[in-house]
């Protein structure tokens, strides 16, 4: 899990840092592109492995996935919208929603790190 934490890290950085510089924020959408696949894929991984975690990393991973859900439909309905008159919720759907879910993904992939830790000590 630890070695998953810290390629999760690596790649949000990578993620974060365009945006906040704002000349690079395009880079920030590439970056992005790449994320969303890569936490999926940890996400499935994570969930395929909740009988060895506590029931709050499993109540978090539904979230997690609840929020995947919220964040694609609110996807699909702005682009259905189209519009100019709807930028400002094209930038929130795809690009703040989404970093939003991959910041809640990072906080949990440092639950799961954090809990593996916990099961070595113990032992």
């Amino acid at each position: 899990m630890k070695t998953l934490y810290y390629i999760n890290c690596f790649f949000y950085l990578i993620t974060i840092v365009p945006y906040l510089a704002y000349y690079y924020y395009i880079y920030g959408l590439y970056a992005q592109i790449l994320l969303g696949p890569i936490q999926l894929i940890f996400a499935l991984i994570f969930s395929l492995k909740t009988d060895q975690f506590p029931t709050s990393v499993k109540k978090h991973l539904s979230n997690y996935w609840l929020a995947v859900l919220i964040s694609f439909i609110l996807m699909g309905i702005s682009y259905m919208l189209k519009n100019h008159d709807y930028l400002i919720l094209l930038i929130i759907s795809f690009i703040v929603v989404p970093m939003l879910v991959a910041t809640y993904h990072v906080y949990i992939n440092y639950l799961l790190k954090k809990h593996k830790g916990l099961l070595i000590k113990r032992r």
